[in-house]
């Protein structure tokens, strides 16, 4: 199922669901989809880039890819020691 970033705030006349602006409009209804692009209430589609940050932990990557600096820390609290 396709995400588009939400544009203007509407409610969904299918759902009765209520999309704020930012929030992520899901649907694989190609109908629907254009006409809330045209309308101007959703964007263009969100492409993933990369990896989720579930994924990214899964692999052993630390709080999703962001490096484990604890040993840099310790090292320069130790030199000035």
């Amino acid at each position: 199922m396709a995400k588009y970033s939400v544009l203007k705030k509407f409610r969904d006349r299918e759902t009765s669901e209520i999309h704020e602006i930012g929030s992520k409009f899901e649907s694989s209804n190609k109908e629907r989809i254009e006409k809330l692009q045209t309308g101007g209430w959703i964007g263009q589609e969100i492409k993933a880039r990369g990896r989720s940050k579930s994924e990214r932990v899964e692999a052993g990557e630390p709080h999703g890819a962001e490096a484990d600096k604890s040993e840099k820390v310790q090292s320069q609290d130790s030199d000035t020691e």
